[in-house]
């Protein structure tokens, strides 16, 4: 078979080419891994790979600038922590200058000398403080004399007491802005003793969170006398004690037959003048087109003493029924403009009752009426249509709460008792029997006559609580006599209960009674109300033994004068007189004269006793006609004096706590009206630039990542307050992150440590040097107030800067090490040579590089033979 033979060309040696090809290649090759072995990177240039050259390249842009943050941020810990070490050696001083304040208190035991020389040692420790606050630096920044303390425009001072801005992020501008809502002020514990004078012989603690102290005060004393005693000791109990007397609004409970349907009323504004009014609710006449379609007011101006009048027309259907909800009632007089002031304001607000819909259908009433006692808790108002009859409340042994209208004129109301014949109906359980009659008799009845009831509040006449709300309601009712019979029950029983309407149908006198005495009528006294009104009717009087005789008290809060004679000695009806408008705190509410057939020289008797009567009374008949409509419980320009206990600090972890102790009765209420021995405080609620901030007491704190900030609002700031300023400067920029955006930055600031700055609230820590108005040798407890409030706001800026070190820089730190480390790695991965590979390629280019040479030496040896041929 035929050979095929590699043809060899004279003029181009062919396989030297591809040999030398080859050579040149594996030479390049062998230079390579050369050059990544030796430097220890796979990509020097674009060129050898070029995705990988943007990527490693970009990485390593990111890993020096993360360098340069972490460097920068340990830069910034150096400064905090110079800073943090000031303020450690300031916080030693001020501890060392409790002691000289508590030293100096001591003057019992200390000498004139020794407190100048305490004063001395004090001055010495505040000039410390002056020159830390100057001398701390970094790298020549002063850092604690207030160059690095923020700057601020626009605050409102009348509202925010202080503000202290530790950190803010100004996001990019040269300013930031600061916007603030105040939800509900920080408030005081608090309790009231509401009463204007003690029962009896008194003993009750007081404590707070500066401890307790028990106060004994004898029958006779006053408000004042107690509210001075508490003050007394304010410093050491954390409570504070204040007289009150403050004018009320005027309001009333419109209420309705049936559920649902009762509508409050309130004054805008408080006092006599702005509680003028009378209501009614009318139903108009018309059926099918003439029925009245829309409910509407009219309101005819007051003038003088006359009250303004407010009848509401109600809202009808085709067959004449009232077809208008609470709701819609409600809606109209607070929308209506003839209650709107000149600045557009109203006079009057409704709202319906917590627990009610307000959906429930109204009822006409013209009429009104009231039973009971507020003090005895079973005071009740009625509301009626026109001509309603009187009411006659009743109780016979073992029956069931039922209402009968047998009798004409009467509507009978047969009290619920047991087989002893004790009376079990309260009166909220009569306001709920009318909202849900227990049997159908019984509910045609009520159906029949529209009449409505609710409680009034116990704790304050001039505040009608809707029916069923505690604590009112809770009294037992009383049964009623016909004033019209001749000799009425031996018991205290109220007279029936008389519809009238105001205007002529009733009038206002002061309520009295005269003692008859049994010695005959020169032992006959008169005791009078020195206000008008229904407040002091059905006041007991008793005459009674007391060795310490003869003497008078009022007992308020059971509406009872307790006249104490001497058994050993006998008392005149004109000695009582004198006795009773001699008395201080008796002579403010009552008057006493002699009738005019006594001589008042006639002896008076232990067990004589009487009731006050007649602050309401009936119209003459021959009277003209009554204005139709229920009158506002007016409001007071002076309401009755009582003593507040507050807890002096605000906040939900002050607290004020009275108890009677040892049998006495010292009745208290909280800011609810809810029976109380003790009440907390509460926590400022606001937002700061939308987010809800934390409260404490008066402060309100924010703490995100670019605002950290603290402001101590005023006690008397209002709810509701939207307030605002600017921050336009000041503090230190530190960048945090390897790119220079505002994100990657915080700005922190550190307000001066000098004695004129430190303080704020209670003074300045300067007002204890020699001179100052808390020095040591004038005044220890104004120099401790202030050393606690100063204590606390250099704890409070160690805290920040300290949470700042932890939580950002040194948190920032960690991350960014970490990010080097990771981001260096994965650069490392795309830049740097393997080192197996790259000895694996040496190798094998090397063995190629040989196995080349050869075959040139080979195509050469080729070449010579040729020429040896041609030339043989």
């Amino acid at each position: 078979m035929p050979v095929i033979a590699n043809p060899t060309n004279l003029q181009v040696n062919v396989s030297s080419l591809v040999g030398q090809l080859s050579l040149k290649r594996s030479e390049n090759a062998l230079q390579n891994s050369i050059r990544n072995l030796s430097s220890g990177i796979r990509i020097h240039t674009a060129k050898d790979d070029p995705v990988g050259f943007v990527a490693g390249t970009q990485m390593q842009t990111d890993i020096s600038s993360t360098v340069q943050a972490v460097a920068n941020c340990e830069r910034a810990d150096a400064v905090i922590a110079t800073a943090d070490n000031a303020l450690a050696h300031l916080n030693n001083l001020l501890n060392d200058l409790r002691g000289l304040i508590t030293e100096a208190a001591n003057t019992g035991a200390e000498t004139s000398a020794t407190l100048a020389a305490l004063q001395l040692n004090a001055d010495a420790i505040l000039n410390t403080i002056d020159f830390i606050s100057e001398s701390t630096t970094f790298q020549n920044q002063k850092l604690l004399d207030g160059s690095l303390n923020f700057t601020t425009f626009g605050l409102d001072s009348s509202n925010i007491a202080k503000l202290e801005i530790n950190q803010a992020n100004f996001l990019g501008k040269t300013e930031r802005d600061i916007d603030i809502q105040i939800h509900t002020p920080a408030s005081q514990g608090t309790l009231y003793y509401p009463y204007g004078a003690l029962k009896q012989d008194t003993i009750f603690s007081i404590g707070g969170t500066g401890g307790y102290q028990t106060f004994n005060f004898d029958g006779d004393a006053t408000v004042y006398d107690i509210a001075d005693a508490v003050n007394r000791f304010s410093d050491s109990t954390g409570v504070g004690a204040a007289v009150y007397s403050k004018p009320t609004p005027g309001n009333i409970a419109l209420t309705s037959y049936g559920t649902d349907n009762d509508i409050v009323i309130t004054a805008s504004e408080t006092g006599e003048a702005a509680g003028n009014f009378v209501f009614r609710f009318t139903k108009p006449d018309g059926t099918g087109s003439d029925a009245n379609s829309e409910a509407f007011l009219n309101f005819t101006e007051g003038s003088g003493n006359d009250p303004a009048l407010v009848e509401v027309v109600l809202k009808t259907d085709a067959e004449g029924n009232v077809v208008s909800t609470a709701a819609e009632i409600a809606e109209l007089i607070n929308t209506s403009p003839l209650f709107r002031k000149a600045d557009g304001s109203g006079r009057l607000s409704a709202t319906i009752p917590a627990g009610q819909t307000g959906q429930g259908i109204v009822t006409p009433f013209q009429e009104y009426a009231y039973y009971g006692s507020v003090n005895e808790n079973n005071y009740l108002q009625f509301l009626a249509p026109e001509n309603a009859p009187k009411i006659r409340f009743t109780s016979l042994p073992d029956t069931p709460l039922s209402v009968s209208d047998a009798t004409p004129g009467i509507l009978v109301i047969n009290l619920e008792t047991d087989a002893n014949g004790i009376v079990r109906t309260t009166a909220n359980d009569l306001v709920h029997f009318f909202d849900n009659p227990s049997t159908a008799a019984a509910k045609a009845v009520l159906d029949k006559y529209g009449i409505s009831v609710s409680s009034i509040d116990p704790q304050n006449a001039n505040v009608p609580v809707c029916a069923g709300d505690p604590p009112s309601g809770l009294g037992t009712l009383v049964p009623t006599y016909d004033p019209a019979e001749t000799c009425p029950p031996e018991s205290l029983y109220y007279p029936d209960t008389v519809f009238s309407s105001y205007g002529t149908g009733i009038s206002e006198d002061y309520a009295s009674a005269t003692i008859s005495g049994k010695r005959g009528r020169n032992a006959d006294f008169t005791i009078t109300a020195t206000q008008i009104g229904a407040a002091y009717n059905n006041t007991q009087i008793v005459l009674s033994s007391d060795a310490d005789g003869p003497n008078v008290k009022y007992d308020p809060v059971w509406k009872r004068i307790t006249i104490g004679l001497n058994p050993q000695t006998d008392t005149t009806a004109a000695e009582i007189v004198a006795l009773i408008n001699g008395d201080e705190t008796v002579s403010k509410f009552f008057t006493a004269s002699l009738p005019e057939t006594s001589t008042g020289e006639g002896f008076v008797t232990s067990g004589d006793w009487a009731t006050l009567t007649g602050g309401i009374k009936e119209a003459d008949a021959s009277a003209p006609a009554a204005e139709l409509g229920v009158r506002m419980f007016p409001g007071s320009d002076n309401a009755s004096l009582g003593v507040t206990f507050y807890s002096v600090d605000f906040g939900s972890s002050e607290f004020v706590d009275v108890r009677a102790l040892q049998d006495s009765e010292f009745p208290l209420t909280d800011r609810f009206g809810n029976i109380a021995e003790r009440s907390y405080g509460t926590d400022v609620v606001a937002d700061i630039n939308g987010q809800r901030a934390i409260g404490d007491g008066l402060i309100a704190r924010t703490a995100t990542s670019n605002l950290d900030m603290a402001l101590w609002t005023v006690p008397t700031v209002q709810s509701g307050s939207v307030l605002g300023f600017r921050i336009t400067g000041g503090g230190t920029l530190i960048q945090m992150g390897p790119n220079a955006v505002s994100e990657l930055q915080a700005r922190i600031g550190i307000p001066s440590v000098h004695t004129t700055a430190l303080g704020g609230l209670n003074g300045f820590l300067s007002e204890l040097k020699t001179g100052g108005r808390a020095d040591l040798l004038t005044d220890t407890n104004a120099a401790y107030r202030i050393l606690e409030e100063v204590t606390e706001q250099v704890s409070l800026l160690r805290g920040s800067l300290g949470v700042f070190q932890k939580s950002r820089l040194q948190a920032n730190i960690d991350n960014m090490t970490d990010s080097i480390e990771i981001e260096t790695g994965a650069r490392s991965a795309i830049m740097d040579s393997d080192f197996a590979e790259e000895s694996s390629n040496l190798a094998k280019q090397q063995l190629l590089m040989q196995t080349n040479v050869s075959v040139l030496q080979q195509t050469r040896a080729s070449q010579q033979l040729l020429l040896s041929l041609l030339q043989g």
